[in-house]
């Protein structure tokens, strides 16, 4: 009875060691699987981590990509504006050289243009005075002529009637005394400040810038008699 009694004791703690063995293993498997699933979540956990931190560097990288891109993009524009900018400086300094180099032009073309007017007037001037001074050669002094003589006859009086013998025979003293003839514009034949005196103002054909400045004066019996001829400017 008593060897029955220990052989249940036996089997009952077999019983209780199988099961607190059970449970151990159990416990065990428990441990490892928590071990194992928290080291599979942590993979999980490093993936999605070493996903997002990756994901993020992409975007970090296509921003900074689309940072250098308008960067590029922007330099490109102002250097395309400083090649405009410079093109139209040029064209401003090339149409600025050309119009000063028609000014320029054209002021030394108007110098030429003077400097011939002037040596034209001058060589113009230089010949009126040789001519002048030929003619001067002609011009007689007061009392150097004589009466041309004359038709008239008894008491004389000066006539300015125009084709009259005493205006013929004044027009006929001044011809003599300039040297003209009949190439001869008369200006006027006027009074030469008395009844017996007169003065002719005469110049050659086509000559209007100066005259010649006859007096006469009667001499009874014997016609008009020049006293003086000098020019003048008109």
């Amino acid at each position: 009875m008593r060897s029955r009694v220990q052989r249940q004791k036996r089997k009952k703690m077999h019983i209780t060691l199988n099961g607190l063995i059970c449970v151990v293993l159990v416990l065990i498997f428990i441990a490892a699987g928590k071990i194992m699933w928290g080291d599979s979540n942590q993979a999980s956990t490093d993936n999605r981590h070493n996903l997002t931190k990756s994901e993020s560097e992409q975007r970090n990288q296509q921003n900074n990509d689309t940072t250098i891109s308008k960067d590029k993009e922007i330099e490109l524009k102002n250097q395309d504006k400083k090649l405009r900018e410079n093109k139209k400086t040029k064209e401003q300094q090339e149409a600025k050289r050309i119009q000063k180099d028609s000014e320029e032009q054209a002021t030394k073309k108007q110098k030429v243009e003077k400097d011939r007017e002037e040596q034209k007037a001058k060589e113009a001037k230089e010949e009126r005075e040789k001519h002048n001074s030929q003619d001067e050669e002609k011009v007689t002094g007061p009392g150097s002529s004589k009466p041309i003589g004359t038709s008239q006859t008894g008491p004389h009086t000066s006539s300015y009637v125009k084709d009259s013998v005493d205006w013929n025979e004044k027009v006929k003293a001044i011809q003599m005394a300039t040297g003209l003839g009949v190439n001869m514009n008369i200006w006027r034949i006027e009074n030469g400040g008395g009844p017996q005196k007169s003065v002719g103002k005469v110049s050659p054909d086509g000559e209007d810038s100066w005259m010649y400045v006859v007096n006469l004066e009667w001499v009874d019996q014997k016609g008009w008699k020049v006293t003086s001829v000098s020019k003048q400017n008109r």
